[in-house]
């Protein structure tokens, strides 16, 4: 199942809130999300397709907050993967000042 990898994290999630090295692990987990992000973001804004409305950093930290947020609906059924994405795209829109279409271009094909 799709969303079988969500489900361990987040089950796992609140065990790293009593646990200094199960913290630590979130914690770098949640910064390589974030770094994924930036990445693209700086390669859009190279190739002068993204025009984002705060720094980068912020709006990688944004995405990764609102994704881990949207995927409980995912989890209590109230959602599907496809409709985070999405959500995320949209919202990842917004902030870089692209069209929403472009993000969603990719995974529509």
């Amino acid at each position: 199942m799709e969303d079988d990898a969500s489900r361990i994290l987040y089950e796992y999630w609140s065990h790293s809130l009593r646990n200094a090295e199960l913290r630590r692990i979130q914690e770098e987990f949640t910064r390589a999300q974030q770094s994924s992000y930036e990445g693209i973001i700086a390669e859009g804004i190279a190739a002068g397709e993204f025009h984002p409305v705060l720094e980068p950093a912020d709006i990688a930290r944004i995405i990764v907050a609102q994704e881990d947020g949207l995927v409980m609906d995912v989890l209590s059924g109230v959602a599907s993967s496809r409709d985070v994405f999405e959500l995320n795209a949209r919202l990842a829109a917004v902030l870089l000042a692209v069209d929403p279409a472009r993000l969603l271009e990719p995974a529509r094909t």
